[in-house]
């Protein structure tokens, strides 16, 4: 794990924000060795010097870390994300005075191990290394504040996108991946040969903007993916996804843009236009929605055209074209929102909160009556779940990660 994975991930756990799969990414780099000497040797000084007690608090947590940064002589202090706001009007948006510090590997350590409380130092069986076992879920969880995508070279090497420094990631043949200063992603230069990257923006994550080497630009949804060439070959320029994203395809007569479904024989073909694709797995049909130009969507022998503010509906085999699409609607995950129709039912509500807040949803009996509304993706999930409670069709018991669904009307 390199230092500046570490200290993101470190970032993340301070905030809150550190989801379940990264927080296993920092034990099992730890157990298979991904800290160097010092790291090592700073968690064994601090575990050999105190012991975290089921009965810890914050306060003493506030106090050993003090003592542990004057005995190694650092002033670092870990910031205190300021608190959600809320008016009568409702919800005006979450404050954030996070400021990035970069932390010795010690002062690391201790971070890991003492940040506000809630977890164990135990041995192994072995011995070699220590276990440390999260003994308290958060009381809410916050929105995504970054994008964890991550990029998949060729070669195998995996790429953190929101831990990378601006300027050039990766060199691939004559095809450099860069990373811009507004956070963007791009492709520069051409290839000889057809090479494959793949791009994956995991659940509890902000959407990844990318731009391809023909100067395609795509957001990437939370829970999707997309495989691509870092330099498009013959006669046409193909991609494959998973989940959702947006396209705003560069225009080229001679070569047509292709996005097909991964493991899926659904395709849309364009030569350049503005198009929205929802391909997740758990949704009941395939969903092309059309901003700009104009489409060809096919499935298997079975091929329809659609035209702006018409969606075409993949389901059984079939393309269905529903016009007069609210395109707004359709489009609010990239606008930094929730829109749910009046006839939205809570299943697929509730898709959309797992797939932004990383969390799992359980139900307690069958819900079919439509909710409407719209939502800051910026709020906590307590806060979405007590807007959609205030409709009165159903109430949510959160556990930690988990959030049972439990209707109100049938």
């Amino acid at each position: 794990m390199t230092p500046e994975r570490f200290d993101h991930l470190l970032l993340q756990y301070q905030k809150n924000v550190l989801s379940p799969t990264e927080w296993e990414e920092l034990q099992t780099a730890f157990s298979e060795g991904g800290f160097d000497d010092r790291m090592k040797a700073a968690f064994d000084k601090l575990v050999a010097a105190e012991y975290v007690d089921p009965t810890w608090s914050q306060e003493r947590d506030l106090s050993m870390w003090k003592g542990i940064t004057e005995k190694m002589g650092t002033t670092e202090k870990s910031q205190v994300p300021e608190k959600s706001r809320t008016t009568e009007k409702g919800v005006v948006g979450i404050g954030s005075a996070h400021r990035k510090s970069r932390f010795t590997w010690w002062a690391a350590a201790a971070v890991l191990l003492l940040s506000l409380g809630g977890y164990f130092y135990l041995s192994n069986k072995t011995g070699d290394h220590p276990i440390f076992v999260k003994t308290t879920a958060p009381a809410d969880i916050n929105a995504p504040q970054t994008n964890r995508a991550r990029i998949t070279l060729a070669s195998g090497q995996q790429i953190y996108l929101d831990s990378a420094s601006v300027g050039m990631l990766a060199s691939q043949g004559n095809v450099q991946l860069q990373k811009l200063a507004d956070g963007q992603i791009a492709y520069r230069g051409d290839a000889e040969s057809l090479v494959l990257n793949t791009l994956v923006n995991p659940r509890g994550s902000k959407p990844v903007t990318m731009t391809l080497s023909d100067g395609t630009k795509v957001w990437l949804n939370a829970a999707s993916s997309m495989t691509y060439p870092v330099a498009f070959h013959g006669g046409e320029r193909s991609v494959e996804i998973t989940g959702e994203a947006y396209f705003e395809v560069a225009h080229d007569p001679a070569r047509s843009f292709i996005v097909k479904k991964m493991h899926d024989d659904a395709q849309v073909q364009v030569l350049g236009t503005h198009f929205n694709v929802n391909a997740y797995d758990d949704e009941t049909s395939i969903k092309i929605t059309l901003l700009e130009g104009l489409v060809q969507v096919a499935k298997g022998n079975n091929k329809s055209m659609v035209r702006p503010d018409q969606q075409a509906q993949i389901q059984n085999g079939m393309i269905h074209v529903i016009k007069n699409i609210e395109v707004d609607e359709v489009m609010a995950w990239k606008n930094g929102r929730f829109e749910f129709g009046d006839a939205s039912d809570i299943t697929a509500i509730m898709r959309q909160i797992s797939r932004w807040y990383d969390i799992d949803v359980e139900y307690q009996g069958n819900c079919t009556a439509g909710i409407g509304g719209s939502i800051s993706r910026t709020v906590n999930t307590s806060q979405v779940l007590k807007m959609l409670e205030a409709t009165g069709v159903v109430k949510f018991k959160m556990e930690g990660r988990k959030v049972t669904v439990i209707p109100l009307v049938p």
